[in-house]
């Protein structure tokens, strides 16, 4: 989502938020986000029969919020490189609860599209920044399985919009054209505390712009400090690619694998 030269890169030394911390607050606003994929496709037939829409009106509402997304992409990955990636993501999620609710508070086919728009405008800053600091701040070798519980709940998140809609609608506890209002209300105000924490760690200096060669020298070194750790053979040609001569001398190796001496090359095949 954000540009191939540029990636997120948390600080050695800068206290900020935890990894564990981030993944956790990212992976419950995606399952938010798309609880409400969820429960619009639920009720797109209560809609239609309360505003009186025809099948055209009733599939652009559909995918109403795929406009609004294409749209804001590429404005959040500019902004991206000027601002910080929290407080992008936090004003994109304030767009889209402030979208939700406004959903659950619409009046006729003209302002309900409106909002399901503007849900794919606050969805666009998530889906651009999230992944990128995800990937930043997941361990090395764990990145594949962080992602995973990132993206897992996509499919989890529309699952249980089906769900709760369902329930909701064979509860009966709210009858008429307010019933499938509700929790497109409540959906909205869900995410509300996680945008305020957000908001709170939007000046966090742990997250800084670095380019692509920075990200991956962090990544070697953490790979490198592992194999040292382990004992394997590969650590002791990591540590300088030293080694020690009878002597107790320490002797460099140059890249052809070769003793360097002062006055002549040993080869070193021909000392084993």
């Amino acid at each position: 989502p954000v540009g191939p030269d540029l990636c997120l890169r948390m600080g050695d030394t800068e206290p900020g938020m935890k990894p564990t911390t981030l993944l956790v607050i990212f992976a419950t606003i995606q399952f938010i986000t798309y609880l409400d994929r969820g429960i619009i496709s639920t009720y797109l037939g209560d809609i239609q029969d309360d505003y009186h829409l025809s099948s055209l009106q009733t599939g652009t509402l559909a995918g109403a919020y795929m406009v609004g997304y294409m749209a804001a992409s590429p404005i959040f990955a500019h902004l991206a490189t000027k601002y910080h990636p929290l407080f992008l993501i936090a004003l994109g999620l304030s767009v889209w609860s402030l979208a939700v609710v406004c959903t659950g508070f619409s009046i006729e086919f003209g302002t309900i599209l409106l909002a399901r728009t503007l849900t794919g405008v606050g969805e666009a800053s998530f889906a651009c920044l999230a992944p990128p600091l995800i990937d930043a701040r997941a361990p090395p070798p764990k990145k594949s399985l962080w992602m995973s519980i990132f993206y897992i709940n996509i499919p989890v998140g529309y699952a249980f919009g089906y769900l709760v809609a369902g329930q909701w609608e064979s509860s009966g506890t709210v009858s008429g054209s307010f019933a499938w209002r509700i929790p497109f209300i409540f959906t909205g105000i869900a995410l509300i505390p996680l945008i305020v924490y957000l908001f709170y760690k939007s000046n966090d200096p742990s997250f800084s712009y670095a380019n692509k060669e920075a990200h991956q020298n962090r990544d070697a070194k953490e790979a490198s400090r592992e194999s040292l750790l382990d004992g394997t053979d590969e650590s002791k040609s990591i540590n300088n690619d030293l080694v020690n001569t009878d002597d107790g001398s320490i002797t460099p190796i140059n890249e052809v694998g070769e003793f360097e001496t002062e006055g002549m090359d040993v080869s070193i095949h021909s000392l084993l």
